[in-house]
């Protein structure tokens, strides 16, 4: 994955809206091209991008939220959350 460093720590809402333009001024990994699936068609995968956003909440504590594919196409309960020790 590749780190980009963005001019903030996300919020779990920023990253449920899917704001593309808001979510582009966030710290993020990003990896391209992850088979996630197998393709409708017989023989290909799917690929998609991973992208994880550093996230910070109220309380000082800081968690990944995990979208597959792109933040414009991938909302809500499309997101996984990572608590770190």
């Amino acid at each position: 994955m590749t780190f980009t460093r963005g001019q903030r720590f996300c919020t779990f809402e920023d990253v449920k809206s899917g704001n593309a333009e808001v979510l582009s001024g966030c710290h993020r990994l990003r990896s391209r091209d992850v088979a996630m699936r197998p393709a409708a068609v017989k023989g290909t995968i799917e690929l998609n991008d991973m992208i994880a956003f550093l996230v910070q909440s109220n309380d000082g504590k800081k968690y990944m939220s995990i979208l597959v594919d792109s933040p414009s196409r991938v909302t809500g309960e499309g997101t996984v959350i990572v608590k770190t020790p």
